[in-house]
């Protein structure tokens, strides 16, 4: 769950911005605010305020980032700046769709690859 509260030294996000965390193939961090989509670049514990996560676009030659803090199991966005580049809901979606079809892959290795993504694929258009 993510909060979608932030400082007054970067863009505010609108209270129906869509901000979720996910994971990368490889089971890093993801960020994903309003079509922009970023990896954890680094994170900071502290002991008394939870952990600061810093978080880089995963556009190339975009330079932009975002900063969370994890309290508990939630985060709160405190910074967000503007990109160069349009956003890109797709993005999410097709990260989304690759972890899945690698968590079924794990979970059903008898299964060829066509039928898998087959499946995956007809399960996402339910959903969607």
């Amino acid at each position: 769950m993510m909060n979608n509260s932030s400082s007054s030294s970067a863009s505010s996000l609108p209270p129906s911005s869509i901000v979720k965390i996910m994971k990368t193939q490889k089971g890093g961090d993801m960020l994903y605010i309003d079509g922009y989509l970023y990896h954890c670049n680094k994170k900071r514990p502290s002991c008394e305020s939870g952990t600061t996560y810093y978080w880089k676009c995963t556009r190339d030659g975009c330079r932009e980032f975002a900063t969370t803090k994890k309290l508990g199991e939630d985060h709160q966005v405190l910074k967000f700046n503007e990109h160069y580049h349009a956003p890109d809901p797709v993005e999410c979606e097709v990260v989304e769709v690759l972890n899945t079809l690698k968590k079924q892959a794990l979970e059903e290795q008898y299964i060829s690859a066509t039928v898998l993504a087959n499946k995956t694929l007809a399960e996402n258009q339910m959903v969607a």
